[in-house]
């Protein structure tokens, strides 16, 4: 299990991660250092329930599966903005609510 500290103005935390979320964080990390691999296993993890989150916003294939191809570009580009301590997919419905507002 992965371990990160987490600094607050007053005193600073340790955070244990999930397996799942340890597992998500290495891949971010390789992503953002141009492993395409660990972009891909993130795009097949995530695309369907990111895709089914759009659905339910947009109500209409089409665009909920080019908000998803759009969600997840931008997704990558701000890999660096990830913080382990929330789950990779809150971090990624959350950018996404975002975008649509």
């Amino acid at each position: 299990m992965e371990l990160t500290l987490t600094k607050h103005p007053v005193t600073a935390t340790v955070t244990r991660l999930s397996p799942k979320a340890s597992e998500d964080y290495q891949l971010v990390k390789a992503a953002i250092n141009g492993n395409q691999k660990a972009y891909s296993t993130l795009l097949e993890r995530y695309r369907t329930s990111v895709y089914n989150h759009l659905f339910k916003m947009v109500r209409n294939h089409d665009d909920a599966e080019d908000l998803t191809l759009e969600a997840f570009g931008k997704a990558f580009n701000k890999l660096g903005t990830y913080a382990p301590h929330y789950a990779f997919s809150t971090w990624l419905f959350e950018d996404r609510r975002e975008q649509l507002h």
